[in-house]
């Protein structure tokens, strides 16, 4: 005995998406944003995982500030209509690190800027011979030098005020700059533009005592 048939049931069959491309830059400097690519899929939810429990539902996240426990592989699974893509390709992310911070080290003695041959040198305390350094002076904001020598020599002094200056220097490498030096002051002196006077002229007996 066979019963009457049942109501029809419409079985739709839905595509697969394929697997997603991801993408993004050679590698990152500590401390800036890391931006991950993919293209969009409309209709797609997206799912990114990565190192150190790293999850993103957006479709190009950004990581910030980065450090170096962002470093390592990422992955994304885009799903559409609840039918999930394999999971793409292995994209791994380098953090370049930052440059160690530069110390300055110079005399200490004031020194007086009026003459015609005056000059002082700063060097670093810690420097690579791979890295640039770029010197600032503080007060005015100038790029005093971008170099990789150690030490400058500083002969000209026009931007430089009468009394404590400050300088610092920040190191780059491969793109990436450290934090700046503490400050190094120097004190710069200008010879007065007033005359000392020690008064009138004066006489006096050899036996009286004299008061100046």
């Amino acid at each position: 005995c066979y019963s009457e048939l049942s109501d029809s049931v419409y079985i739709e069959i839905l595509n697969t998406p394929n697997q997603p491309l991801i993408w993004t830059d050679d590698y990152f400097c500590e401390g800036s944003p890391i931006e991950l690519y993919t293209k969009f899929i409309p209709g797609a939810s997206y799912y990114w995982e990565g190192p150190n429990d790293f999850y993103s539902e957006e479709q190009n996240p950004i990581i910030f500030p980065s450090d170096t426990l962002a470093e390592g592989v990422y992955r994304l699974t885009v799903s559409i209509d609840g039918c999930y893509s394999s999971s793409s390709e292995a994209l791994t992310v380098k953090i370049e690190r930052k440059p160690e911070t530069p110390e300055i080290t110079g005399i200490l003695d004031p020194l007086c800027i009026s003459y015609d041959d005056s000059s002082v040198e700063l060097c670093l305390n810690n420097q690579h011979a791979e890295h640039m350094y770029t010197w600032y002076h503080n007060e005015s904001g100038t790029e005093l030098a971008y170099s990789k020598e150690d030490c400058i020599l500083i002969e000209e002094f026009d931007i430089y005020q009468d009394g404590n200056n400050g300088f610092y220097v920040v190191s780059s490498y491969k793109g990436c700059k450290s934090d700046a030096s503490p400050l190094f002051y120097l004190e710069m002196n200008v010879i007065p533009e007033n005359i000392a006077n020690a008064g009138e002229d004066m006489e006096y007996c050899n036996d009286a005592e004299l008061y100046l």
